[in-house]
């Protein structure tokens, strides 16, 4: 089985261990979950880059990702289905069908609100598959190897839109506050930066002497890969891109095999194989909105809804 085992790294009761209905008390585990999957069969080839990911001896890739389980401390009372919450950014989202607010520290205890979830049974589940979340911040991640070529990790160009509400003279080289994809040579000249007020309308240059890849902190200004600098300053509205060479690039397709297999463990494993449910859940229903939305589309379409045991 392609998941390899899961390293439970919390466990606690939600809400102090409340009851909810006839399903009874509710707990929470979080961990890793490590994954091992054969790049050569057929149904894990539309992984983009997956055959050059760093291999193990017996030919196989190994990632991880972050995990969370809420589940009935009695596992016979729950109803035998796992809603997956497909986590947005890292964050998860399912508990909003219990009135919860979105959580501002992520490293807080989940919390119940209505417990209609739990009232009914299910077993919540999170997996994560976004290599690019910020690892210190509590967030739900995909831990995600290289793909190497020929000369090492690969260099390519990429493309970065900003859109500020405020004047701002920085950008950090990511979406939001994701990990970013860092300048390969903070000097090149290739590199472009264009603006434009609609997103339909023809974009107007930006010389390549009027901003640079530095970091501005505390009023210091110093080179950084993975920060843009104008000092003539962005303005509120406008869409800028940034267009660079950048080194190095996770196998974010890995992202769709985690979530495959971590729900077919859950389904499948025995308690003696490390499964932390070992009931027998018979359904996983998936649920996905904005972002999270298209990956699940995105992972139907690409038949990655089936395990390598079919």
């Amino acid at each position: 089985m392609p998941l390899i085992n899961i390293n439970i790294t919390n466990r606690y009761l939600l809400a102090n261990g409340d009851e909810f209905g006839d399903v009874g008390q509710y707990e929470v585990v979080e961990g890793i979950a490590k994954f091992e999957i054969d790049p050569l069969l057929d149904i894990n080839r539309s992984i983009i880059d997956l055959e050059l990911a760093e291999r193990e001896a017996n030919g196989s890739v190994i990632f991880s990702s972050d995990i969370c389980i809420l589940q009935p401390v009695n596992l016979d009372n729950g109803n035998q289905r796992i809603f997956f919450d497909v986590v947005n950014r890292g964050r998860k989202t399912a508990l909003s069908l219990n009135d919860v607010p979105t959580a501002a520290d992520h490293f807080a205890p989940l919390k119940a609100g209505n417990g209609f979830l739990m009232r009914n049974g299910y077993t919540v589940a999170w997996c994560g598959w976004q290599s690019d979340v910020p690892p210190n911040l509590g967030l739900i991640g995909l831990h995600a190897p290289d793909a190497i070529g020929p000369d090492g990790p690969l260099e390519g160009r990429i493309m970065c839109q900003f859109q500020s509400d405020v004047p701002t003279e920085v950008f950090l080289l990511a979406d939001r506050q994701h990990t970013p994809h860092p300048a390969a040579d903070i000097n090149e000249q290739e590199a472009t930066l264009t603006v434009r007020n609609l997103p339909n309308q023809p974009s107007k240059a930006i010389g390549r002497d009027k901003w640079s890849f530095v970091r501005v902190e505390d009023g210091d200004v110093e080179p950084d890969p993975s920060h843009i600098y104008m000092p003539s300053g962005f303005q509120p509205g406008l869409i800028y891109q940034l267009v660079y060479t950048t080194k190095g690039s996770a196998v974010v397709g890995l992202g769709f095999a985690a979530i495959r297999d971590f729900v077919s463990f859950l389904k499948n494993a025995s308690k003696e194989e490390g499964n932390p449910c070992s009931q027998d859940l018979k359904f996983a229903y998936a649920f996905g909105r904005s972002q999270s939305g298209r990956f699940l589309r995105q992972m139907i379409h690409l038949g990655l809804n089936i395990d390598e045991q079919g």
